[in-house]
């Protein structure tokens, strides 16, 4: 009975120790699957974080082109605002020009006026002086006239 048993425990360790093998290998076929399939998830992910990175540099990409665009058009504005005040810079000063024009031409006239009354006034005297001159020498030419006719007659 004893030999009998220690065979049948025999078998039976042989039995259980191939068993284990069995799993033993199994596990290490599952474990092996598992690998690359692991590997490709953490593929995907990394490629995922890649694309995700990529999309928001070029967010900010655009964003800052947005950005810089936005200033483009206040450097206009500004030029522009600059056009029209030099616009109106030029109506002041070409309206200032018109204005000291319009007065030197006025003060001009006005002087050449008083210069025309003046010389009228001159020319007003100098002819009632003469006038009177004439008259003068005309007056004693009668009186020495008459004079001599006098004497002749006497």
């Amino acid at each position: 009975m004893r030999g009998e048993e220690q065979v049948t425990q025999g078998e039976e360790q042989r039995y259980m120790q191939g068993e284990e093998q069995v799993t033993q290998g199994e596990e290490q076929v599952t474990q092996g699957e598992e690998q690359p399939y692991m590997q490709g998830e953490d593929r995907v992910t990394q490629g995922e974080e890649q694309r995700y990175m990529q999309g928001e540099e070029q967010g900010e990409e655009q964003v800052i082109q947005g950005g810089e665009e936005v200033t483009h058009g206040e450097e206009q504005e500004t030029q522009g605002e600059e056009q029209v005040t030099q616009g109106e810079e030029q109506r002041d000063m070409q309206g200032e020009e018109q204005v000291t024009q319009g007065e030197e031409q006025r003060y001009t006239q006005g002087e050449e006026q008083v210069t025309q009354g003046e010389e009228q006034i001159t020319q007003g005297e100098d002819q009632s002086y003469m006038q009177g001159e004439e008259q003068v020498t005309q007056g004693k030419e009668q009186r020495y006239m008459q004079g001599k006719e006098q004497l002749t007659q006497g």
